[in-house]
């Protein structure tokens, strides 16, 4: 009976080892997989950021042109009403009107 005992034991640690080897095993895939899932997030995050940047960049770049191009239009639209040609000021006055999608009125000097 003992040697019965005996052989139950053995099998009882035996199975409770494969059993704990098999639980570290999963333990390791769902910790792998977590740190994989904070990698990609990381990843993700520095993406966006990056073409956030690029994004600001790009717009300040854009407007920035925009304000030069504008000025230059109004100080034309200027010279071009100190001289009484209504003609240039009308062209530049549609200019603005295509590029700033803005109503000006036509002028007639």
């Amino acid at each position: 009976m003992c040697e019965d005992v005996k052989d139950i034991l053995a099998k009882l640690i035996t199975r409770s080892e494969r059993e704990f080897v098999s639980f570290l095993k999963e333990q390791e895939i769902e910790e792998t997989q977590v740190h994989q899932r904070i990698s990609d997030t990381i990843a993700l995050t520095e993406l966006v950021k990056s073409r956030r940047e690029a994004f600001e960049l790009m717009s300040s770049k854009f407007f920035k042109e925009k304000d030069r191009l504008s000025k230059m239009a109004i100080k034309s639209l200027d010279v071009a009403i100190s001289q009484g040609d209504d003609e240039l000021a009308n062209i530049i006055l549609n200019f603005l009107n295509v590029v700033y999608k803005e109503k000006y009125p036509k002028i007639s000097i």
